[in-house]
């Protein structure tokens, strides 16, 4: 059976998460004292328990200047008992349908490893976005004498509403998902960067993770990161800068995501060769 998570279901919903995931409590504590009563968990019930789990985020799917309700899925996860019985396939097939019923034209998700991209395309998804992976070192940078300092909430929020309306073909989230990412940014040990230099303005979310500053989303170009790498890279003691950003069509790219479309009627929304970015996700 089907249903909404209630608070109640909390307890069993962190056993779930932990066994599927992994993540620390300090973390659950958090997204169950704030994400959980943002966003809406959807649960299989087995034999009287919760067998699997997911949430869904709000969204908007963008392509060629339309932009349609979505949701992004997130957390998807059985009990190890559970799983083989086809939970999780059957916890999604009927999302779809309560997102159909909801308006919603298309869901999008990330898979936690990379041999669920098989598992999910069974249930109708597509591998239709990515991005561009960018790598620098301390010694290929120039110090452009980047201003860099916190970003706040706002202009965050502004910043990055506009990066997205640019791209082709994007996965957008709505003011209070984003709004959740950015307190999420902060309690994880991560920042949120704004930069100044000649000629550029910019936002990076940026994590350090075992000495390489890994920058999840930036609305700069690549040539506008590699001026303002050696300031980053200061600000947080790391040689090394990974980094995420769109790909251009035909240059080199990784799979970043998949794309359901939800409504038969609307076939033109899968992808036709623009590759779609989805980046700054609850992954």
């Amino acid at each position: 059976m089907i249903e909404l998570a209630k608070e109640r279901d909390i307890p069993r919903l962190r056993q779930i998460w932990k066994a599927c995931f992994g993540d620390p409590d300090s973390y659950l504590d958090f997204y169950f004292s704030n994400g959980f009563p943002l966003f809406k968990t959807l649960v299989d019930w087995e034999e009287g328990e919760i067998a699997s789990m997911l949430t869904v985020v709000p969204a908007f799917y963008q392509k060629d200047g339309e932009c349609f309700d979505a949701a992004y899925l997130y957390a998807v996860g059985t009990a190890p008992e559970q799983r083989g019985k086809g939970a999780a396939s059957r916890l999604l097939s009927e999302t779809h349908e309560f997102l159909r019923k909801s308006g919603i034209k298309a869901a999008a998700l990330f898979p936690a490893e990379e041999g669920l991209y098989r598992f999910y395309e069974r249930l109708g998804y597509r591998s239709c976005f990515s991005v561009c992976e960018v790598r620098l070192r301390r010694e290929e940078c120039r110090n452009a004498g980047c201003a860099v300092d916190s970003c706040g909430k706002d202009l965050f929020l502004e910043q990055s509403a506009g990066f997205l309306s640019v791209q082709p073909v994007a996965m957008k989230f709505a003011a209070k998902s984003l709004g959740y990412f950015y307190d999420e940014i902060a309690a994880t040990e991560g920042e949120i960067l704004w930069i100044a230099g000649t000629a550029l303005q910019g936002y990076a979310v940026c994590y350090k993770i075992k000495g390489t500053l890994v920058v999840k989303e930036t609305n700069l170009r690549r040539e506008q990161l590699e001026s303002c790498a050696a300031a980053l890279m200061n600000r947080f003691g790391a040689d090394e800068l990974f980094a995420r950003i769109p790909a251009d069509p035909g240059g080199p790219a990784v799979r970043h995501g998949m794309l359901c479309v939800l409504d038969s009627e609307l076939e033109r929304l899968w992808p036709d060769g623009m590759p779609g970015y989805m980046n700054l996700v609850l992954d």
